[in-house]
Protein backbone atom coordinates (compact mmCIF):
# COMPACT_ATOMS: atom_id res chain seq x y z
CA UNK A 1 0.00 0.00 0.00
CA UNK A 2 3.09 2.49 0.23
CA UNK A 3 6.25 3.21 -2.06
CA UNK A 4 8.93 1.30 -1.76
CA UNK A 5 12.45 0.55 -2.35
CA UNK A 6 13.87 -2.24 -4.46
CA UNK A 7 17.59 -2.33 -4.26
CA UNK A 8 19.52 -5.35 -6.40
CA UNK A 9 23.27 -6.14 -5.12
CA UNK A 10 25.36 -8.57 -6.90
CA UNK A 11 22.09 -10.86 -7.38
CA UNK A 12 21.79 -14.12 -9.20
CA UNK A 13 18.55 -15.53 -9.65
CA UNK A 14 16.88 -17.84 -11.82
CA UNK A 15 13.22 -18.90 -11.20
CA UNK A 16 12.31 -22.63 -13.13
CA UNK A 17 8.59 -22.44 -12.38
CA UNK A 18 7.76 -18.72 -13.58
CA UNK A 19 8.69 -14.71 -12.88
CA UNK A 20 12.19 -14.04 -11.19
CA UNK A 21 10.91 -11.14 -9.40
CA UNK A 22 7.34 -10.18 -9.07
CA UNK A 23 6.14 -7.20 -7.26
CA UNK A 24 2.80 -6.42 -6.84
CA UNK A 25 2.56 -2.72 -5.28
CA UNK A 26 0.97 -0.37 -7.06
CA UNK A 27 3.05 2.51 -5.83
CA UNK A 28 6.12 4.31 -6.63
CA UNK A 29 8.99 1.82 -6.60
CA UNK A 30 12.67 2.60 -6.61
CA UNK A 31 15.20 0.61 -8.36
CA UNK A 32 18.40 0.42 -7.40
CA UNK A 33 21.18 -1.12 -9.23
CA UNK A 34 24.51 -2.20 -7.73
CA UNK A 35 27.26 -4.49 -8.87
CA UNK A 36 26.34 -7.24 -11.90
CA UNK A 37 22.85 -8.78 -11.36
CA UNK A 38 20.94 -11.33 -13.44
CA UNK A 39 17.52 -12.29 -13.72
CA UNK A 40 15.84 -15.33 -15.48
CA UNK A 41 12.57 -17.07 -15.95
CA UNK A 42 11.58 -20.65 -16.93
CA UNK A 43 10.07 -21.46 -20.37
CA UNK A 44 6.36 -22.38 -20.95
CA UNK A 45 4.79 -20.96 -17.97
CA UNK A 46 1.77 -18.27 -17.29
CA UNK A 47 3.27 -15.53 -16.08
CA UNK A 48 3.66 -11.80 -17.91
CA UNK A 49 7.76 -10.94 -17.17
CA UNK A 50 10.76 -12.23 -15.57
CA UNK A 51 11.01 -8.97 -13.74
CA UNK A 52 7.05 -7.71 -12.97
CA UNK A 53 6.33 -4.33 -11.52
CA UNK A 54 3.05 -3.95 -10.59
CA UNK A 55 3.75 -0.09 -10.03
CA UNK A 56 5.73 2.64 -11.51
CA UNK A 57 9.39 1.89 -11.20
CA UNK A 58 12.53 4.37 -11.17
CA UNK A 59 15.61 2.58 -12.24
CA UNK A 60 19.03 3.74 -11.14
CA UNK A 61 22.47 3.54 -10.05
CA UNK A 62 25.48 2.67 -11.29
CA UNK A 63 25.07 -1.52 -11.51
CA UNK A 64 23.73 -3.77 -14.58
CA UNK A 65 20.91 -6.04 -15.08
CA UNK A 66 20.62 -8.33 -17.55
CA UNK A 67 17.23 -10.39 -18.45
CA UNK A 68 16.37 -13.25 -19.90
CA UNK A 69 12.45 -13.85 -20.71
CA UNK A 70 11.98 -17.78 -21.78
CA UNK A 71 8.22 -17.46 -21.65
CA UNK A 72 6.87 -13.94 -22.27
CA UNK A 73 8.38 -10.21 -21.94
CA UNK A 74 11.54 -9.81 -20.29
CA UNK A 75 10.23 -6.60 -18.27
CA UNK A 76 6.34 -5.62 -17.60
CA UNK A 77 5.39 -2.17 -16.12
CA UNK A 78 1.38 -1.93 -15.60
CA UNK A 79 2.13 1.87 -14.87
CA UNK A 80 4.65 4.33 -16.22
CA UNK A 81 8.72 2.99 -15.81
CA UNK A 82 11.90 5.71 -15.87
CA UNK A 83 15.15 4.75 -16.41
CA UNK A 84 17.35 7.50 -14.74
CA UNK A 85 21.02 5.48 -14.73
CA UNK A 86 22.74 1.70 -14.93
CA UNK A 87 22.96 -0.40 -17.15
CA UNK A 88 19.94 -3.00 -18.05
CA UNK A 89 20.68 -5.81 -21.14
CA UNK A 90 17.91 -7.99 -22.20
CA UNK A 91 19.67 -10.79 -23.87
CA UNK A 92 16.36 -12.32 -24.87
CA UNK A 93 12.46 -12.19 -25.33
CA UNK A 94 10.15 -14.82 -26.22
CA UNK A 95 8.01 -11.40 -27.14
CA UNK A 96 8.61 -8.06 -25.89
CA UNK A 97 11.58 -6.76 -24.27
CA UNK A 98 10.14 -4.13 -22.21
CA UNK A 99 6.26 -3.93 -22.40
CA UNK A 100 4.82 -0.92 -19.99
CA UNK A 101 1.42 0.40 -20.01
CA UNK A 102 0.68 4.10 -19.79
CA UNK A 103 4.20 5.63 -20.21
CA UNK A 104 8.22 5.18 -20.72
CA UNK A 105 10.78 7.77 -20.29
CA UNK A 106 14.07 7.17 -20.47
CA UNK A 107 16.35 10.09 -18.98
CA UNK A 108 20.25 8.45 -18.69
CA UNK A 109 21.64 4.68 -18.14
CA UNK A 110 22.36 2.28 -20.84
CA UNK A 111 18.67 0.02 -22.21
CA UNK A 112 20.27 -2.68 -24.70
CA UNK A 113 17.47 -5.55 -25.95
CA UNK A 114 17.42 -8.31 -28.20
CA UNK A 115 13.71 -9.69 -28.40
CA UNK A 116 11.76 -11.85 -30.70
CA UNK A 117 8.65 -9.72 -29.90
CA UNK A 118 9.06 -5.67 -29.99
CA UNK A 119 12.41 -4.03 -28.75
CA UNK A 120 10.35 -1.23 -26.30
CA UNK A 121 6.13 -1.39 -26.61
CA UNK A 122 3.90 1.62 -24.73
CA UNK A 123 0.51 0.61 -24.45
CA UNK A 124 -2.36 3.03 -23.44
CA UNK A 125 -3.41 2.77 -19.53
CA UNK A 126 -7.53 2.40 -19.38
CA UNK A 127 -10.79 0.69 -21.32
CA UNK A 128 -11.55 4.00 -23.15
CA UNK A 129 -10.67 7.60 -23.96
CA UNK A 130 -12.06 8.86 -21.16
CA UNK A 131 -10.02 6.90 -18.99
CA UNK A 132 -6.71 7.26 -21.09
CA UNK A 133 -7.11 11.29 -20.64
CA UNK A 134 -6.77 10.83 -16.60
CA UNK A 135 -3.17 10.04 -16.92
CA UNK A 136 0.04 12.15 -18.14
CA UNK A 137 1.16 11.38 -21.51
CA UNK A 138 -0.75 8.20 -21.60
CA UNK A 139 0.82 5.74 -24.47
CA UNK A 140 3.93 7.70 -24.31
CA UNK A 141 8.12 6.87 -25.39
CA UNK A 142 9.92 9.48 -24.38
CA UNK A 143 13.82 8.76 -24.78
CA UNK A 144 15.32 12.21 -23.43
CA UNK A 145 19.26 11.05 -22.73
CA UNK A 146 21.22 7.98 -22.35
CA UNK A 147 22.07 5.34 -24.91
CA UNK A 148 18.97 2.85 -27.02
CA UNK A 149 19.53 -0.39 -28.54
CA UNK A 150 16.90 -2.65 -29.85
CA UNK A 151 17.02 -5.47 -31.79
CA UNK A 152 13.89 -7.42 -32.95
CA UNK A 153 13.88 -11.01 -34.83
CA UNK A 154 10.24 -11.64 -34.81
CA UNK A 155 7.62 -11.35 -37.78
CA UNK A 156 6.06 -8.22 -38.02
CA UNK A 157 8.18 -6.79 -34.49
CA UNK A 158 8.69 -2.80 -34.19
CA UNK A 159 11.95 -2.10 -32.05
CA UNK A 160 10.16 1.23 -31.17
CA UNK A 161 6.42 0.64 -30.37
CA UNK A 162 3.70 3.45 -28.67
CA UNK A 163 0.53 3.75 -28.95
CA UNK A 164 1.14 7.71 -28.87
CA UNK A 165 3.87 9.66 -29.37
CA UNK A 166 7.69 9.44 -29.50
CA UNK A 167 9.89 11.52 -28.18
CA UNK A 168 13.77 11.51 -28.74
CA UNK A 169 14.65 14.18 -27.05
CA UNK A 170 18.29 13.89 -26.84
CA UNK A 171 19.31 10.39 -26.49
CA UNK A 172 21.68 8.13 -28.92
CA UNK A 173 19.78 5.27 -30.73
CA UNK A 174 19.37 2.28 -32.63
CA UNK A 175 16.50 0.93 -33.75
CA UNK A 176 16.80 -2.30 -35.74
CA UNK A 177 14.34 -5.04 -37.25
CA UNK A 178 15.09 -8.30 -39.45
CA UNK A 179 12.02 -9.97 -39.56
CA UNK A 180 9.51 -10.51 -42.59
CA UNK A 181 6.01 -9.35 -42.74
CA UNK A 182 3.29 -11.27 -42.08
CA UNK A 183 -0.82 -11.37 -42.79
CA UNK A 184 -2.70 -11.12 -39.64
CA UNK A 185 -5.79 -12.50 -39.55
CA UNK A 186 -7.62 -10.77 -37.48
CA UNK A 187 -7.30 -7.12 -38.81
CA UNK A 188 -7.05 -9.10 -41.85
CA UNK A 189 -4.08 -7.13 -42.83
CA UNK A 190 -0.05 -7.28 -43.50
CA UNK A 191 1.52 -6.58 -40.65
CA UNK A 192 5.40 -5.29 -41.15
CA UNK A 193 8.55 -5.29 -39.14
CA UNK A 194 9.78 -1.32 -38.34
CA UNK A 195 11.78 0.07 -36.73
CA UNK A 196 9.87 3.11 -34.92
CA UNK A 197 6.02 2.84 -34.71
CA UNK A 198 4.21 5.61 -33.38
CA UNK A 199 0.44 5.27 -33.64
CA UNK A 200 0.41 9.38 -32.61
CA UNK A 201 2.89 12.01 -33.03
CA UNK A 202 6.97 11.51 -33.52
CA UNK A 203 8.96 14.59 -32.26
CA UNK A 204 12.53 14.86 -32.76
CA UNK A 205 14.44 17.81 -31.18
CA UNK A 206 17.72 16.09 -30.68
CA UNK A 207 20.03 13.40 -30.13
CA UNK A 208 20.70 10.62 -32.72
CA UNK A 209 18.36 8.29 -34.37
CA UNK A 210 19.52 5.17 -36.58
CA UNK A 211 16.96 3.13 -37.61
CA UNK A 212 17.36 0.06 -39.92
CA UNK A 213 14.65 -2.55 -41.21
CA UNK A 214 15.31 -5.85 -43.37
CA UNK A 215 12.96 -8.30 -44.96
Amino acid sequence: DYKAAFVLNNLSLTNTAGPAIDIEDGKAISVTLTGTNTLADAAGGTHNATLYINGHPTFSGTGSLTLTGLTKHAFTSDEYAVIAGGTINVTSAASDGFHINERFQMDGGTLSITASGDGIDVGFRGANKGTKDQYERNGFLELNGGTITASCSGQGAKALKADSTIVIAGATVTATTSADAYYDATSADISSSSAVKADGEFRMTSGTLTATSTG
